[in-house]
């Protein structure tokens, strides 16, 4: 399988999870695997199920909590399907664009819909996967319709049919499912207004997140009345250490990387916050982040 595999794209051999995650952890992939374009990703995926290889599709990895075991299958990162255009008011991109770059390239043309996205580390498939969103806005707000591939064939399957809402959508539960390709409808808008948001934006972002040490993003998703952060602290978890995992000092809906962290010691932190949660507040706190390979 492997020398048909490279016709369709670039094969490694030796990635680890600790290189794919912006968390830095996570144990070795027995196949990465990066096609060429939508064509060859057709053929590979084809391929891939034909050899009954379990796969993961990622992006830059910004939501992923992996396990410090080694991973028996092939990880697929949508790279190179990464062409996005202008039509009118509406923008078409391939599932491997970052996001930030596609906010940048909306902003830069005058349309106003995803400035919030421009400080996002993900790719679009992944943000439209997880309903990615800040400052209470949201990719399902500006999402026309997806292009997924499916029982292998292309189909593009419009919002309403995707069920969008907090931090979630259809994707999350069909497994099988894929995403190639978004069609965003935007607004027009100035655009010296609209840089101004987004520097705003991404200057409260360096101010109030660990950004510079590895994390994964928020790790619970917030809730009614009750910021995360705030639970957190009210539990006196605040910068709480386990191995090379810490509860952020600086925002404790975060886990950081500060010393060479095994993906236990996360997992052993998000369940120490999750039990006193229960037990002090009877609140029972739902993952942002997706654990994979446990």
């Amino acid at each position: 399988m492997l020398d048909k595999l490279k016709e369709f794209g670039t094969v490694s051999l030796d990635k680890s999870f600790k290189q794919l995650t912006t968390l830095r952890v996570g144990g070795r992939v027995k196949i990465y695997f990066e096609p060429i374009d939508i064509r060859n990703f057709v053929l590979a995926i084809r391929l891939i199920k034909e050899a009954n290889m379990p796969y993961k599709i990622i992006g830059f990895g910004s939501n992923l909590l992996c396990s410090d075991k080694d991973y028996e299958g092939v990880v697929i990162r949508l790279t190179n399907l990464n062409h996005f255009e202008i039509n009118g008011n509406e923008l078409y991109s391939e599932a491997g664009a970052p996001i930030a770059t596609i906010a940048n390239f909306a902003i830069n043309n005058g349309l106003s819909g995803l400035q919030f996205a421009t400080g996002i580390p993900a790719m679009v498939g992944g943000a439209t996967f997880m309903n990615a969103g800040a400052y209470n806005e949201k990719i399902s707000d500006v999402v026309q319709s997806v292009l997924v591939y499916k029982n292998d064939s292309l189909v593009w399957i419009d919002k309403e049919d995707l069920n969008f809402a907090y931090r979630t959508s259809l994707f999350q539960e069909k497994n099988d499912w894929i995403i190639i390709a978004v069609n965003f409808i935007l607004k027009e808008d100035e655009v010296s207004r609209l840089k101004q948001i987004s520097i705003d934006r991404n200057k409260r972002r360096w101010d109030s997140q660990p950004i510079n040490y590895p994390n994964c993003g928020s790790v619970f998703r917030n809730i009614d009345n009750y910021q995360v952060w705030k639970l957190v602290d009210d539990l006196n978890l605040r910068g709480k250490q386990i191995g090379g995992a810490q509860v952020s000092e600086k925002h404790s809906n975060f886990i950081v990387n500060i010393n060479n962290s095994k993906a236990k010691d996360v997992n052993d932190l998000i369940e120490i916050i999750q039990n006193k949660s229960k037990i002090e507040k009877n609140i029972e706190l739902k993952l942002e982040v997706e654990r994979f390979n446990w």
